[in-house]
């Protein structure tokens, strides 16, 4: 799906959409989980069917537009690169999400 749209939709439209769409799903989780109310009984099968909607919809937006992000930054670094360096630009940034992705989590769950 993402080849038929990158051809008809510019990188830095595809990139914006990602980004906006993954921030407003962000901030209605934000808002939304810590108002919920946590029941008593944390019983799975007491938990209205609409509660469960009102999570897996904007989790599914933001994981909808996380290839949408990636895509698009891939793409326009590699249009800003020479071509002798492309390798070099793309094995960096390689290096950096994989150092962000065993570093953050880590960091993240550091208990104090």
């Amino acid at each position: 799906m993402l080849s038929f749209v990158t051809k008809k939709i510019k990188d830095r439209t595809l990139l914006l959409t990602g980004l906006v769409l993954n921030l407003a799903t962000l901030i209605f989780l934000l808002i939304y989980l810590p108002k919920y109310d946590q029941p008593k009984n944390p019983d799975p099968t007491q938990i209205p069917l609409t509660e469960y909607f009102i999570f897996m919809c904007p989790t599914f937006l933001n994981v909808f537009s996380l290839p949408l992000i990636v895509l698009a930054s891939i793409s326009l670094l590699s249009k800003i690169t020479s071509k002798e360096n492309q390798g070099l630009s793309q094995g960096l940034r390689r290096t950096v999400v994989g150092i962000a992705c065993i570093i953050g989590p880590a960091w993240a769950g550091k208990q104090n």
